[in-house]
């Protein structure tokens, strides 16, 4: 039963992640090509420690070429952040964000970018596994009714 649930969800599942990475990788694209770079800082974060990984949400804080002040709560890979601590603290808050400029929300702090190609190859993978998982279940309980 719980192998069928796992072949369900993952079927379901796996593709509707990959639609929403085909999205975020979009936006990604365009960030890239046309998104304009400004100074920011790091605000308030925190840390969380889950299985040996140190994850970090910090508030990121810019003010867009248009003078509009902006801020956004990112996380950021402990590569970006371990360089910048001394001890347990921020030794340099500067960053540089790059934004949309049609939607300045849409944004990421250079150097700590990340790619979300991975959600479209992991739910792509997926879907096919659910796939095939469920077409192996509907075959042998098809042939256990003959």
């Amino acid at each position: 039963m719980r192998l069928k649930l796992i072949a369900i969800i993952a079927l379901i599942g796996g593709p509707i992640a990959a639609i929403t990475g085909i999205s975020q990788k979009k936006t990604f694209d365009q960030i890239k090509a046309t998104g304009i770079e400004v100074p920011g800082t790091l605000e308030k974060g925190e840390s969380s420690k889950r299985k040996g990984v140190t994850s970090y949400k910090f508030d990121v804080a810019f003010t867009t070429k248009d003078g509009k002040p902006m801020l956004k709560n990112m996380s950021l890979p402990s590569s970006f952040v371990k360089p910048r601590l001394s001890g347990d603290s921020i030794a340099n808050w500067d960053v540089t964000v790059k934004y949309l400029p049609s939607d300045p929300k849409e944004c990421f702090v250079v150097g700590a970018e990340n790619d979300p190609s991975e959600i479209i190859y992991g739910g792509g993978a997926a879907g096919v596994l659910g796939l095939a998982g469920t077409l192996w279940m509907l075959k042998k309980r098809k042939a256990g009714m003959a």
